[in-house]
């Protein structure tokens, strides 16, 4: 019992040691936890670590007086620091919402799916404004197809969609991407050969077949000539583009410029323009066009004239663009996070997540009498009288959470926005009214993060800090330094022996985009030296050049050694630019004695130190206002 009784004590004592401050500033304090949270983001592990928390707890708590300072003086109430915080919080939030809905899974599945295309093949009947009789159509096709009746062959006498029939159910191919996400994800649950259950869709029902499969054939990037075909055309009419796009063909096999010949006879609208290649994913276009250009594979190849609904084409390759063969590559190069984020597989995980947020978010529901809510509804969105209704009105609270309130007034204002207006009819508003409240659960949620999520919460805290302390520094130390150049030539004055030339030369520095072009100037150089800026201006863009002056064994020009003597030039030697590979110098004084700085020449070096002069009275005067009391016991308990 008094084993349990120490153990019980000593938590007790370490819970309150570690609930004590380590110093208080004002009216306010730091934590044992926070103080050491802060120091093992970035622990110095080289040297003597009880000296490295000293420097780091003086560090913290200039951090932490410069930071109330800022407070007090409403930094943060700024429009500008404002606005960027609330811009930071959204976009934080975003990545924390997306994080919960599990984007790295859905990016990861993304990335496996892109390896294949699929051949899809369905059956569909649209509702038709019987939605039982449709369903009973695709269920008698799909219990044939269980029984072994042939797809295609069930697609002609089940389906009741014209297109679909004309097709005889062929989709073509498609990847990841380029259907809906529902639709999506069951077809590339679907084995080679094998079909679908029954789909519903907000337009009718499909059973949906993958016929083949292949390995992904990435994307395409073309030109094309597009001679056009009007829908009504006469077949002679018809027949005299076809010729043309042959005989413009056959030019191009001997050897004529593509572009040329597109500017002259596309009817493409980015014929004419500088920008006129164009991009293509798989299941982005119909089969008749994709087919074509998927078969092209080595740059340049042009196709073989041939027809779509809008015409007849003739394509010129660019390019083919594998899929990245690596996950690592696809977060990179083909953008994967982006193309998550901006497809609808999002919003489903999210759909799915509603629930729980609307617990988290302190959802309540507020009862009404939904009949009543949606005819007032429709009789406002379209301009009919609302006199019989009165217990409804814009006003009326359909659901609430603790800091908001919504009404049927945000209800209109979301179906306003949807544009949906002309198509509505009062069945649909139950449906709609499901989404508007499971986007506003997700808005309310990403709005008051802070209240729901730690982590979020210290984050956004971290940040605003972090901003307080910029904008404060900046307009006690680093600006006002900047500014003040009558207390900067005073401090120059004060220090002159600071601010002196050590014994060098001066040397005119070269960057050049070619060695023959370095060569050229060197040469020029060391004829008329005096004029070395006419003469590197004369090569425009090709040529960069500086003259500094720099101190022996302190700094120098170039990584070989140059030889201190007037008018030596270095020999030509690769630099660190790009654009501009190759350098070297050309010395013009050599300085035997120390020399006094001017103001101008000491200027940078003045403005950092009397920086930290302002620094340290800043630091000084807010030592006075915000007293500091280190708890002396507390932080021998930090090791």
């Amino acid at each position: 019992m008094k084993k349990y009784i120490y153990s019980f004590a000593l938590l007790l004592f370490c819970t309150a040691v570690k609930s004590q401050p380590v110093f208080s500033y004002g009216d306010s304090s730091v934590s044992k936890q926070e103080f050491l949270q802060a120091f093992n983001k970035n622990p110095n592990k080289n040297g003597n670590r009880q000296k490295t928390l000293n420097d780091y707890l003086d560090l913290y708590i200039k951090y932490k007086l410069k930071v109330q300072a800022g407070y007090d003086e409403h930094l943060n109430e700024e429009s500008s620091f404002v606005i960027e915080l609330d811009n930071f919080k959204k976009q934080l939030a975003d990545n924390f919402v997306n994080k919960e809905a599990g984007i790295e899974n859905l990016m990861k599945e993304a990335f496996v799916r892109s390896k294949k295309d699929l051949l899809l093949q369905q059956v569909f009947v649209p509702f038709n404004k019987d939605t039982a009789a449709a369903y009973k159509q695709i269920l008698a096709a799909y219990n044939e197809l269980k029984n072994g009746k042939n797809f295609t062959a069930t697609c002609l006498r089940y389906s009741t969609d014209s297109e679909t029939i004309a097709q005889k159910g062929r989709i073509g191919y498609v990847t990841v991407f380029s259907l809906p996400y529902e639709v999506e994800s069951i077809v590339y649950n679907i084995k080679a050969g094998s079909f679908s259950k029954p789909y519903k869709s907000a337009v009718g029902f499909h059973i949906f077949k993958v016929v083949a499969e292949r390995p992904a054939a990435g994307k395409r990037t073309f030109k094309q000539i597009l001679f056009s075909i009007a829908p009504n055309v006469s077949s002679e009419q018809k027949q005299r583009i076809i010729h043309l796009a042959d005989s413009v063909y056959n030019t191009l096999l001997k050897g004529a410029d593509f572009e040329k010949n597109m500017r002259l006879f596309s009817d493409d609208a980015t014929a004419q323009s500088s920008n006129n290649i164009e991009e293509i994913s798989v299941g982005q276009f119909t089969p008749e066009f994709e087919n074509p250009v998927f078969e092209l594979h080595t740059k340049g190849t042009i196709s073989k004239p041939f027809t779509t609904a809008y015409g007849v084409h003739i394509v010129q390759l660019v390019d083919a663009i594998p899929v990245p063969a690596k996950y690592e590559d696809a977060l990179a190069s083909y953008d994967l996070k982006q193309k998550v984020e901006s497809s609808d597989r999002l919003l489903v995980r999210k759909k799915l997540l509603t629930d729980t947020w609307k617990k988290i978010s302190g959802y309540h529901q507020v009862p009404f009498n939904k009949e009543i809510v949606f005819k007032y509804v429709d009789s406002v969105l379209h301009n009919h009288s609302t006199h019989s209704i009165q217990s409804v009105n814009d006003n009326t609270v359909l659901f609430s959470f603790p800091q908001q309130h919504i009404n049927v007034a945000d209800f209109l204002q979301y179906l306003r926005n949807a544009n949906l207006l002309e198509r509505l009819r009062e069945d649909q508003y139950e449906a709609l009214f499901r989404s508007f409240t499971g986007k506003t659960v997700v808005a309310y949620y990403k709005n008051h993060l802070e209240d729901f999520d730690p982590v979020f919460k210290k984050q956004i805290k971290e940040f605003e800090e972090a901003n307080i302390l910029f904008t404060a520094t900046d307009k006690h130390v680093w600006t006002k330094a900047v500014t003040d150049s009558i207390g900067l030539k005073n401090y120059y004055g004060q220090h002159l022996e600071k601010y002196q030339w050590k014994p060098g030369y001066s040397a005119i520095v070269v960057y050049a985009a070619t060695k023959n072009t370095a060569q050229k100037v060197a040469l020029q150089l060391q004829q008329q030296p005096q004029l070395w800026k006419s003469i590197t201006s004369s090569y425009g863009e090709s040529v960069i050049a500086d003259s500094s002056r720099f101190e022996n064994n302190v700094s120098k020009p170039l990584k070989e050694k140059l030889e201190i003597q007037k008018g030596f030039i270095s020999a030509i030697e690769a630099s660190n630019l790009n654009d501009k590979p190759f350098v070297f110098a050309l010395v013009t004084s050599v300085f035997e004695k120390t020399e006094q700085k001017s103001f101008e020449e000491a200027k940078p070096s003045v403005t950092a130190d009397y920086q930290q002069v302002l620094e340290d009275g800043w630091i000084k005067e807010l030592q006075k206002r915000y007293p500091v009391v280190i708890n002396k016991e507390v932080w021998k308990t930090i090791h």
